[in-house]
């Protein structure tokens, strides 16, 4: 849905209904992440689902229905009043950034023909032009979970410092994790970023035409390189799956 038809959407739907119709048209044209499906085929528990970087809500409109309770992190004032007019009792809204430290930091939110690309935004700095904003910043810790069995991250280049400011959290609930992790938005090899979480006691998969591939099979030169002028390729690899060795392994 481009920008035009989503400013028609918003003015003639009500908000309450918006992500709900958002939700809908991607699962008709194919857009939604196969790996919310998988997981939700395997998950054993549905306690608490953290969705970081909730962007405009997907991810939380979809697992809502099935976990007791929700927590959607997003910095993006004007995104999360359409999560909040779910108005879902079994959903939280937070509306911070995540890393591995408290504080407030720049945000940068990419403009493309005038219009804010929220989907892109990121504590890492991006190619302009961009919009900064100061933003409050938390970690996952600082809210003492103890009933998590899913956590999605998507935060554009800085999965390493969420997983660092969540290590407390994973090691205590062992949740099933999402994360994506792409090479073209962050300097460091993300060779590393796969270390820091198979290092908790997980083991790392990703979907190839539906079927789930060891993470050692993955390659930068084979699965994202040479798609990165059309990351909306089918064959383009950047959603991470995994799972905590003392329930799957």
């Amino acid at each position: 849905m481009n920008q035009s038809k989503r400013r028609i959407v918003d003015a003639i739907v009500p908000q309450g209904q918006q992500l709900a119709m958002r939700y809908f048209w991607r699962r008709l044209n194919g857009k939604l992440d196969k790996e919310m499906f998988f997981v939700k085929s395997v998950i054993r528990s549905r306690r608490r689902f953290l969705d970081i970087g909730a962007n405009i809500g997907v991810y939380t409109y979809y697992f809502s229905r099935y976990f007791s309770d929700v927590n959607s992190f997003e910095p993006i004032s004007e995104i999360t009043s359409r999560i909040s007019a779910l108005d879902r009792r079994n959903v939280t809204v937070h509306n911070v950034a995540l890393s591995n430290a408290k504080g407030v930091l720049d945000f940068f939110i990419p403009i493309d023909k005038g219009a804010l690309v929220t989907g892109l935004a990121s504590l890492e700095p991006r190619e302009p032009p961009f919009e900064i904003r100061r933003i409050e910043v938390h970690t996952i810790d600082s809210y003492k979970f103890t009933d998590v069995d899913l956590i999605k991250i998507d935060v554009e280049g800085h999965e390493y410092h969420v997983i660092e400011g969540a290590l407390e959290t994973i090691g205590r609930n062992k949740p099933i994790l999402i994360v994506e992790i792409e090479q073209r938005h962050t300097s460091m090899d993300i060779g590393v970023i796969f270390g820091l979480i198979l290092d908790q006691g997980y083991i790392g998969f990703f979907l190839t035409d539906r079927v789930l591939t060891p993470l050692s099979q993955f390659s930068y030169a084979i699965h994202q390189e040479p798609f990165l002028n059309n990351v909306a390729s089918a064959s383009y690899m950047n959603n991470f799956i995994f799972l905590p060795i003392s329930e799957f392994g």
